[in-house]
Order: C-alpha cells, then structure tokens, then sequence
C-alpha cells in the first residue's frame, strides 16, 4: 500500500485543468500549493514502492515528459524506492481514469463526485527540473570532458572506436557520434585507450593509444586524429603515430606511450605523457610523466624529458609503481600537472600533483616543478579515483574534477564516472576534498539547472 501523507484534489473544468490546487494535510488544513498554469495537464507522483504496470501505459499514451528520474530506469524497471514525476494530456479524463483504475487512486474517498480526484504526492510535480545529481554519472573510465563556448564535449572509446558526445550539460551526456574506428591493419588497429580531444587553432585533435592485442600490453603507441572543420562532429584524418622515444631520427626505437594531453602555455605548444623509460617486453614495467615540445598539434619537437618517476611513499606500492593520466589544471597564471599513480586496478589508485614553482620557468626544466601529494584519493567508500578532467560550470563560477572511481574493492577495471565541485586553497593550490559516495545527493553546476528549465518552456 501506498502511504498517502498529502491529499491533492485536482478540479477538472470541462476536462481542462485550471485553477488553484489545494493540498490537505494530515490535520486537515487546506493550504495553497500551487496554480496550474497549463491547459489541458495533469501531473502525479508515485512514490516508494509500487509496480510499473499503470507507470509504462502512461508513457506509452499520456506523457510528454518524466522528469526527476534518470530514464534509464524506466526502461530497467527499477523504480523501488523512487519518485517519479509524470506529466501528461488529460483529455477526456484518461489520464485520471487510468489512475482510478490502476487503484493508484482511493476512488472510496473521492468526495464532491467524479469532479475531484485524491493522488498520492510527496512534492510539487510541475517542479520538473531536479536541482541535484548523484554519483556516477556514467559508466566508464579514463573521462575527458571539455568545455568550448555553451557545449560539453565528452570523448570516450568503445568497441576498438572513438565517439565523442557534446550536450549542453555536464551531468548529462547529449547527441552522440563515432568519429573515428580503428582500422583492420596498421600500428592502431586494437588496444584503443583513452583518448582526449583539444580545440586548437579551428580544429579538434584527438590523442590517444593504441597498439596490438595483448596481454602483454606491450606495443602502446599514441596517435592523433584532425577533424576537417572546427564541428566536432566533422570527419577525421588520422595524422599518425607520434614518436615518442629518445632517438627521433630513428623511428624504430618509438617507446610505449599513453595517456597524452597537451597544454599551451605563453605561446608554445607542450605534450605531457606517461611512457617507459625504454622499450620493454612486460607489461609490468614502472611508467613515468615525460613533457616534450610540440611543433604543431602533430608533431613533436626536440627530444622528451622525463618530468616525473614514482618516487614518493604515496605513489609507491607493490606490485607496480607508476605515474599515468597528466592533466593539466590552470589557475590564474598557476599551472599544475594532476596525474594517477599506484596501481590502476587497486583501491590506493590515487592522485598527485606537479606545480610549476612561477609561471615564467622553463617547462623543460624538471627542477621547476614541485610534486605534492595525495592531492586526491579514495575513502572506505570511494575506491582508487584516478584520471580526472576538469571543467567549469555552465556560468564559469565552478571548478569541476571529472574521474572515475572502482566499482568495488576487488581487483579490477570494472569503473564508473564521478565528478563534483572543488575550491581553491589561499595558497592558490587545488583543494579537491573528500570523495563524495556514490547516492548521495550533490548540486548540479551552477548554471545548468536554468539552462534545463529554459529549454523545458
């Protein structure tokens, strides 16, 4: 049974809804709650648990929008303990009737004739928008989500392939397309690993790895993909393998690379990796953060510089120790490194930090940065957070971390995408906090609900 704690009696006018809505508490104080403003609408809530039947006949009829449930779970079934807002046409009544029928409404107690109906109702069901999220967001792992102008782009791979999906929304993945599939021959036909997508220059790059089925895992390379025009759902030239080892003029000594970003910074074009420090025939060989300059968006310049090795008690462990996923983080005039080290698939997967001591150092010159760390790690119920993203909020007032988190504490890859809001400490450094449990409520990015609200009217 369904415990009914508020009473809302719905005045149906010529089979137009209209007028104030009155909600009867439990005292039996009638109170305004709120005024309808639509023609020809109907809303109810169903709430706590219940089956699906009367739920998926109004969908499949009466409804133009669910809204304050991820629709996922209407198709999954999964409504226990759930509250669903449904909106739809009444028409000539069928929207109450079905209701009746269903006996999701106490016809014994409908009091004035058919005129007034009782519904079952735990808030206001024209408050479509939710103003909160919870964690994950998605499945996954390795997140990139970028902001460019009033679009989020986010790039993942999938089945030996590349999509990227853009919304107008962070906590919300929009329209979705593969822009690029791994060939059946060449260096980069398998193995395709975390890519990320830039803007530079009135075109989107996309970096990433790839190399030949394994395990071993040993032929990790990085390529970039160019797409035609500044859409990033253009078509893509893919622009080859960057050569990433010690000795440029000789191609065949390219070492395993992965997890590429880039920054630009004071003109000049900079690739931060995690590779090898040569060529190895295990997989279980310690990774280490190179940077090298970059000539244009494809190629790189000179020779690579080892920037970071696991060297520190928090970034070292049995049985591999390694230093993966760079991204960059910018504060002002700050510029930080945030990257993933420990063991990817354990709980300790954690985060540390590269800053650059002033902003007017040599990049090249290791000794200019300072490494600082655990920056962000884990909890008894968040487990080995690692490979972030950062972006701001719709309205530029929020910094945003984007990462993804274990599914569980046994060893593995099974991984979800979290993100949620961080500060700045005075000092001018990242302050991340605690990682936030999965279910519990968070507040969208600011700006993002009256995006949703503007594009409902």
């Amino acid at each position: 049974m369904i415990k009914i704690k508020f009473i809302f009696f719905l005045l149906l006018i010529s089979n137009t809804l209209l007028g104030q809505v009155k909600i009867h508490d439990n005292a039996g104080e009638n109170k305004d709650f709120f005024t309808l403003e639509k023609e020809n609408k109907a809303a109810v809530i169903y709430y706590d648990k219940y089956d699906l039947d009367i739920v998926t006949e109004l969908l499949a009829e009466d409804v133009k929008r669910v809204s304050g449930l991820k629709p996922d779970l209407i198709t999954e079934n999964k409504f226990e303990n759930e509250e669903v807002v449904i909106e739809g046409t009444i028409g000539q009544s069928n929207l109450i009737d079905k209701m009746i029928s269903s006996q999701k409404v106490d016809v014994s107690k409908i009091e004035g004739g058919c005129e007034q109906y009782i519904i079952p109702t735990v808030k206001n069901p024209f408050d479509g928008v939710s103003e909160t999220f919870t964690n994950p967001v998605w499945d996954g792992a390795d997140p990139w989500l970028v902001k460019q102008g009033g679009d989020y782009v986010y790039c993942l791979s999938a089945n030996n392939s590349i999509t990227v999906s853009r919304s107008k929304y962070m906590t919300k993945k929009g329209e979705m397309k593969i822009i690029w599939r791994a060939p059946q021959t060449g260096w980069n036909r398998s193995c395709i690993w975390a890519p990320e997508i830039h803007f530079v220059d009135g075109h989107w790059y996309v970096y990433y790895a790839a190399g030949e089925a394994g395990p071993p895992f040993i032929h990790q390379r990085t390529g970039v993909l160019r797409s035609k025009t500044d859409d990033v759902f253009s078509d893509y030239e893919d622009m080859g393998m960057l050569y990433t080892g010690d000795h440029p003029d000789d191609p065949e000594s390219n070492i395993w690379a992965i997890d590429m970003t880039i920054l630009e910074h004071k003109g000049i074009l900079y690739a931060i990796w995690s590779g090898w420090l040569e060529q190895m025939d295990t997989d279980a060989t310690s990774q280490h953060l190179y940077i090298q300059e970059m000539e244009n968006p494809y190629t790189l310049k000179g020779k690579r510089i080892l920037l970071s090795s696991p060297e520190e008690s928090w970034e070292t462990g049995d049985p591999l120790n390694l230093n993966e996923g760079p991204e960059i983080l910018t504060h002002g005039d700050q510029v930080f490194i945030i990257y993933s080290c420990r063991e990817s698939w354990l709980i300790e997967y954690r985060q540390g930090m590269l800053q650059l001591n002033n902003p007017n150092d040599d990049l090249l010159d290791p000794s200019n940065w300072t490494k600082k760390g655990p920056v962000f790690q884990g909890n008894s119920a968040v487990y080995g957070v690692g490979h972030c993203s950062f972006v701001k909020s719709p309205d530029g007032t929020e910094d945003w971390i984007v990462y993804h988190s274990k599914k569980g504490t046994e060893s593995g890859w099974d991984r979800d995408v979290r993100m949620q809001p961080f500060t700045w400490n005075t000092d001018g450094t990242p302050g991340f906090g605690t990682a936030i449990p999965a279910g519990r409520e968070i507040n969208r990015p600011s700006g993002e609900v009256e995006i949703e609200q503007a594009q409902a009217k």
